[in-house]
């Protein structure tokens, strides 16, 4: 099912972290869909969301990552490994201990819809200038 189509980046996007604000060219989106989102939550959520960051957010980076590793390298087998992403490259250099999340990543990359999808992007900053949003 693989046919190495990979969706091109959006010419002069640019995301800037980690206030994930995003530019195309010289305009700035005043909300991106991490933005979006958030408005949605009430106060309450908004705080045992950063209360437990200490836990989720390294095992979603770490998850996330992974499965841009696994996506890229499955469907997308000619890519570079070292090429950067404009969201920003989130091991700063610091190696990634994936065997930590090995019980979260495992059953997401081994899932057998794998095989019935054709992935065309990973972590693809995309935007729309009618609605004034980006995101990644």
């Amino acid at each position: 099912m693989t046919t190495n189509r990979w969706l091109e980046p959006i010419a002069g996007l640019h995301r800037l972290d980690p206030q994930h604000t995003y530019w195309l060219d010289d305009h700035l989106f005043p909300v991106s869909i991490t933005g979006v989102l958030q408005v949605a939550k009430s106060s309450y959520a908004l705080g045992r969301i950063e209360a437990s960051r200490s836990v989720w957010e390294p095992r979603g980076n770490t998850c996330h990552q992974a499965l841009e590793l696994f996506l890229t390298g499955r469907f997308r087998p000619d890519a570079d490994p070292s090429e950067k992403h404009d969201q920003g490259d989130k091991t700063s250099g610091a190696e990634i201990d994936f065997e930590a999340y090995r019980e979260w990543i495992e059953p997401l990359i081994e899932h057998e819809r794998w095989g019935a999808v054709e992935v065309i992007a990973s972590e693809r900053p995309t935007c729309c200038l009618v609605r004034n949003v980006a995101g990644t």
